[in-house]
């Protein structure tokens, strides 16, 4: 008796007993009432899971409540897939003996193991955690999803969210989500009683005898099923393709998180950061207009979708950044974010539409500005993934912009030269000069140390770069005249006017500056702007000024679309040359103004002026509005 004993005593090992399962087989430490007693008694029928023999009380304990480690885990998946006959006995695991003996892998376990490699249940590097300082490692929940997913190579569909809700889904990892999603859809594994998967706790030996349990029944059930369903399946798979499919393309940037080749699955995060299951099986991918296989997808790949019917067909690869130059044709604010629509500047009849997030960079030069800067018909170059915009620069995309200023300082030589200048809306550009950029100053060929602060400056833009300069140099003393377009008043007072060349001046004013408007004396806060003046200059200050209510005219030629009398408004369509197409503009008509009928009769009332009229009128800019002082009607269509 003592001899059969020790022979028993020297054989109770963990999963490799030759107590083997059978159906009356009872666990000593596995009560009647224990809730996983039904699939661990199932599992040891099954010869899937063993017991331990007690060498004195000649009693078998299973351990319900011990961990299961990892080696101990990879046996029992084997052991599923050997009782269900979905072994591949062509494998040869000769060549991971080194290897499993190096990872301290009991002999027990390597053919398991070996298998696993073999057929890549486990890889390699998995090896490195099955066991730390020479004892094997308790298993966790979301690796063994893993495991027992690749075992099953189940390719069932996958939708484009996961299917289950666990409160802390985001905390599993990337690459156990198609798995988890698989398992769960399949019955094998479920959250707990607070409806946590906890991805990273350790899985005790009755979990893992229930996870096997319910895997045995997918396994069995996909045997049976199996040689009845290939041919129907294969017709029905050829019919749910009709002309009729709606395509459907997600145009939002998606990044790859993990490929789950072996169950033709992609997990991907949208730009919100939420993950998602595609089913990869019906679905073409392209990489630079190539068809790559679903293993050529890689770790943080940047990809768009196309389905049809709500099936994945297409899944292009569109890493980096796509440069676009387009005019646009309307921008507006979504709330989220805003919708641009541009036309394609290579063909005006194509339109594209685009998002402007939070985070989308948009310049003017090298400086950063919000999306209220972006107006309707003006050329910008954009970079883009998807509809998403990442960079926008909205002067000097697609053609040459002129722009007048005043240099802010002398160029600075830094990476490359950079010139500084203000416009007359206050901003201040800054923008690298290309290397033959022609320069002029006074008329005269000039270098770039030559251009100094305060130089009235006109600058050609191509695509960010300056390309001319036209500068004109600061007056120390004489005179000057033009048109008030910016008045501080502080410490020193400053007065800007354009000139009629188009170009802004700004001059500092003395103290005790003279200033008389139509002839009579006034103070240099008296003025206003879009007044006429002319300027007396002494070392570099303003010391006169004389100004006239007058402003500097303009005219406009048109057609009246539209009269509004109770406002003494008008709206006229009229041709823009610079930019070559029609635009509207809207007319103030005063007590002052002048109108002159085809018969030369004068009168100030609006009434007089109908729609279709086309009309001459001369006047000026007060800020956004246009002042009529004269109105000509040329006569109607």
């Amino acid at each position: 008796m003592k001899k059969i004993i020790g022979i028993l005593t020297a054989v109770f090992i963990l999963c490799m007993s030759m107590i083997t399962g059978f159906a009356e087989i009872r666990f000593s430490d596995v009560p009647n009432n224990h809730w996983a007693k039904p699939y661990i008694g199932n599992m040891a029928s099954k010869n899937i899971i063993k017991g331990e023999m007690n060498n004195a009380t000649l009693s078998i304990k299973f351990r319900p409540e011990d961990n299961v480690t990892y080696v101990e885990a990879i046996q029992m998946i084997y052991n599923l897939l050997r009782e269900t006959n979905h072994l591949d006995k062509s494998v040869n695991i000769s060549g991971t003996k080194v290897l499993l003996s190096s990872a301290n892998v009991p002999t027990w376990a390597h053919e398991a193991v070996g298998y696993s490699l073999k057929k890549g249940i486990i890889m390699s590097g998995d090896l490195m955690a099955f066991t730390k300082s020479g004892q094997q490692v308790p298993a966790k929940k979301q690796d063994i999803s893993i495991f027992i997913g690749k075992a099953l190579k189940k390719k069932t569909e996958a939708f484009p969210t996961k299917i289950y809700n666990f409160v802390d889904a985001e905390t599993i990892k990337s690459a156990a989500v198609p798995y988890v999603d698989l398992l769960v859809r399949e019955g094998i594994v479920k959250g707990d009683s607070q409806n946590k998967f906890n991805p990273n706790s350790k899985v005790t030996r009755a979990v893992m005898a229930t996870m096997c349990s319910n895997t045995y029944d997918v396994m069995i059930k996909d045997v049976s099923s199996n040689n009845t369903t290939n041919n129907s399946s294969t017709s029905t798979s050829n019919n749910t393709s009709t002309d009729t499919e709606e395509k459907k393309e997600e145009k939002e940037i998606k990044i790859v998180m993990y490929v789950a080749e072996d169950i033709d699955r992609v997990v991907v995060k949208d730009d919100k950061g939420t993950e998602q299951i595609y089913d990869t099986k019906r679905a073409k991918i392209y990489k630079n207009g190539k068809e790559i296989d679903l293993d050529d997808l890689k770790l943080d790949d940047e990809i768009t979708l196309e389905f049809e019917d709500s099936v994945l067909k297409k899944i292009e690869v569109v890493n980096g950044l796509v440069e676009y130059e387009g005019k646009v044709v309307s921008i507006e604010d979504e709330g989220a974010y805003y919708k641009l629509v541009t036309r394609d500047r290579n063909n005006l009849v194509l339109k594209k539409e685009f998002k402007i997030y939070d985070d989308t960079k948009i310049y003017i030069g090298s400086n950063k500005v919000s999306a209220g800067k972006i107006k309707e018909n003006e050329y910008i170059y954009i970079e883009y993934k998807g509809n998403k915009i990442e960079k926008i620069d909205l002067i000097g995309s697609g053609k040459k912009v002129e722009m007048d200023g005043i240099l802010v300082s002398e160029v600075q030589f830094k990476e490359y030269p950079i010139l500084k200048f203000k416009i007359n809306t206050g901003d201040i550009l800054e923008y690298e000069i290309d290397d033959d950029a022609d320069i002029e100053r006074d008329d005269d060929d000039a270098d770039l140390d030559e251009l100094k602060k305060g130089d009235i400056v006109t600058v050609e833009i191509y695509k960010n770069k300056i390309e001319d300069i036209e500068a004109t140099s600061i007056k120390e003393d004489g005179d000057d005249e033009g048109i008030i377009k910016e008045l501080i008043i502080g410490s020193p007072s400053k007065i800007t006017i354009q000139r009629k060349n188009k170009q802004l001046k700004t001059y500092e004013v003395g103290q005790n500056v003279d200033v008389e408007i139509d002839r009579e004396d006034k103070d240099f806060g008296d003025l206003k702007l879009n007044y006429y003046v002319e300027i007396e200059i002494e070392s570099g200050e303003v010391t006169e000024i004389e100004a006239e209510e007058g402003y500097q005219n303009e005219s406009i030629t048109g057609e009246v679309t539209k009269v509004y009398k109770e406002y003494d408004r008008l709206s006229v369509k009229y041709y823009k040359d610079k930019e070559n197409e029609y635009d509207k503009i809207s007319i103030v008509v005063t007590d002052k103004t002048t109108i002159i009928d085809e018969d030369g009769d004068k009168s100030s009332h609006i009434s007089t002026v109908d729609e279709d009229d086309n009309v001459f009128i001369d006047g000026y800019y007060d800020d956004d509005l246009f002042i009529a002082q004269k109105i000509l009607i040329l006569g109607g269509n």
